[in-house]
């Protein structure tokens, strides 16, 4: 077969043999021949695909805290002998077990995806790209995580001053009410490691690895970016949370190990934690703070 003809041939895909384009089995061996996927289409079966994972994800959160929320007004309705109990009052009961939730959630959602990978027979620490990463990089990426939490500090701060309704509607303020826990070393655990966990899991480990498989490295770390602050489902989330994404996409195509957007995500939302424990006595600190942060940030990004 020569080469100008190769266009017109399909490779069967159990004994490798040439076939004429269009036909449904092999000559050779029987075997069913399939037909190849356009490039778009692969594109959209992949989105699709990352969009059911995703999916999932939230049904699992979703049926964790109702399940949660209905323990509690159990409880609660039982103590109270039946006395009516307000959305609000459930919901500041909540907060003081949301780390328990969230833990739960994320525990789930793992072991799912883990053994979804094993029942189609792949390896789940291949997909994921689990492999061991270098001190100094884990040091150097968590300093990067640190600085994008000051910066997404000043983004929100300009945002708030040209869309005044946004912080009227604070979703950071609405999250702090949730997180009432008498036990701040679980929230800072659910907060700060099972979060990032399970998100990076999700949206580096299979969304982007996944993407770029159909798409360019570029491309897919945007996209996948993208998608991450858009499942933030709010603007003002959206805005830190999209290129922060892109970001840590980044670091996992740069060290090859999903450890490296873990360490980005882990100092973020560690930082974040922590800063809102804090109580400045003025403005001067928080800008002062904000500025090192953001140096931080620059300083992370020049270290990976």
């Amino acid at each position: 077969m020569d080469g100008q003809n190769l266009n017109t041939y399909i490779r069967c895909p159990r004994c490798g043999s040439f076939c004429v384009s269009g036909v449904n089995f092999c000559a050779f061996c029987g075997a069913p021949i399939k037909k190849p996927e356009s490039k778009a289409k692969r594109v959209f079966l992949t989105l699709l695909q990352c969009l059911g994972y995703i999916a999932f994800f939230f049904a699992v959160q979703f049926t964790v805290e109702l399940v949660a929320m209905v323990i509690i007004a159990v409880q609660s309705g039982i103590s109270s002998g039946g006395a009516f109990l307000s959305e609000d009052y459930l919901y500041s009961a909540y907060g003081r077990w949301s780390w328990l939730s969230g833990t739960v959630s994320a525990v789930i959602c793992v072991v799912c995806y883990a053994l979804f990978f094993k029942v189609r027979k792949k390896s789940f620490a291949r997909q994921i790209e689990l492999r061991p990463l270098h001190p100094a990089s884990f040091g150097g990426l968590a300093v990067c995580g640190i600085g994008g939490q000051f910066a997404a500090v000043i983004l929100i701060t300009v945002l708030y001053s040209i869309f005044p309704v946004l912080a009227e509607n604070s979703v950071g303020e609405q999250l702090e009410s949730m997180m009432q826990s008498p036990y701040p070393v679980l929230d800072f655990m659910h907060i700060a490691v099972f979060t990032p966990i399970v998100e990076e899991v999700l949206f580096r480990g299979i969304v982007y690895n996944k993407m770029k498989k159909v798409m360019p490295v570029s491309a897919a770390i945007v996209v996948s970016g993208l998608v991450f602050g858009a499942a933030h489902m709010n603007i003002e989330q959206f805005m830190y949370a999209a290129p922060l994404g892109i970001l840590m996409a980044a670091a996992l195509e740069k060290y090859g190990s999903i450890l490296a957007p873990i360490a980005v995500h882990f100092a973020f939302n560690g930082a974040n934690y922590l800063i809102g424990l804090i109580e400045f006595s003025n403005d001067y600190w928080y800008t002062v703070m904000t500025v090192a942060g953001t140096g931080l940030l620059l300083l992370g990004i020049a270290i990976i």
